[in-house]
């Protein structure tokens, strides 16, 4: 386990979040200002939507 996380480090340093899918692992990367909203039925994920927002 430890050798996996190690090779999960990377993506997690650059700000991804990790999640599984329907026995697949997924990832999606943080917007620099927004939010990433996962919308789950039934305990799985069945939308993901992300709003980018632009500070100024």
């Amino acid at each position: 386990m430890e050798k996996e996380s190690k090779n999960l480090q990377p993506f997690l340093d650059d700000n991804f979040v990790i999640f599984q899918e329907n026995d697949i692992i997924g990832m999606k990367k943080l917007p620099a200002y927004g939010s990433l909203i996962f919308t789950v039925q039934d305990s799985k994920i069945v939308q993901i939507e992300t709003r980018q927002k632009e500070k100024i």
